[in-house]
């Protein structure tokens, strides 16, 4: 697996969802798989994120960084920048949006769905409160159904490093090779070649942050 397509720098590979969403094209088959029998328990699941590349996920990170965009704790509460020391951000940000580069969607494995006859695109939350208020039927349908798709939620519990997100699928055959060689390395690298803010702290404690957020996850075979 080379390193620009581990760290979202490279999608020649991935195809079409929809319009600017891009999948890996055995990834897309199967959530087609999937969309199809959710319909016919009128479950209309749609996307709302699939691959991000490293540019786009630095743009979020770094507007989170400097505090241009809103921090939420793992609680989901707005966290005041101004008064946040760099420690209280790093941890804000990260337990909802990975570091640039160290996404899995830079893979083109994972999707966020979502019921799009229950909301737009362009009204998600993508918050667990809304997941329980808004989306209870898609998510009870997704466990008692997911077993039976090739996809498994990364995020599924609290793990302490990445926040639950059951929002969050991923095409197991092909996301667990990029898992398997994202090793520490790669991301040394990726952090030492990034313009992203707030670098430092994370080079100094390398090994904590990989192991805490980047392969700290519900791992599927």
């Amino acid at each position: 697996m080379s390193y620009e397509k581990l760290t979202g720098r490279n999608n020649t590979e991935l195809t079409e969802w929809a319009k600017d969403v891009l999948i890996a094209p055995q990834a897309k088959e199967e959530l087609l798989r999937l969309q199809k029998a959710a319909k016919e328990a009128n479950i209309h699941i749609e996307v709302a994120s699939a691959y991000r590349s490293y540019d786009r996920q630095l743009a979020i990170w770094n507007a989170k960084a400097s505090g241009k965009r809103i921090l939420r704790d793992r609680r989901e509460n707005v966290v005041d920048f101004e008064s946040a020391s760099d420690e209280e951000v790093l941890n804000a940000i990260m337990a909802w949006s990975a570091i640039p580069g160290a996404s899995r969607h830079h893979w083109g494995t994972e999707v966020d769905i979502y019921d799009c006859n229950v909301k737009t695109r362009d009204n998600l939350e993508l918050t667990v409160r809304e997941c329980d208020r808004d989306f209870s039927s898609l998510y009870q349908w997704i466990d008692e159904n997911l077993p039976n798709f090739s996809f498994h939620r990364p995020y599924s519990e609290d793990l302490g490093g990445v926040s639950v997100e059951p929002w969050h699928l991923s095409y197991t055959p092909l996301s667990n090779q990029f898992e398997e060689s994202y090793t520490i390395e790669v991301f040394r690298r990726n952090i030492e070649e990034s313009k992203m803010l707030l670098k430092k702290p994370i080079l100094n404690r390398l090994e904590e942050f990989y192991n805490q957020y980047v392969i700290n996850t519900a791992y599927s075979k």
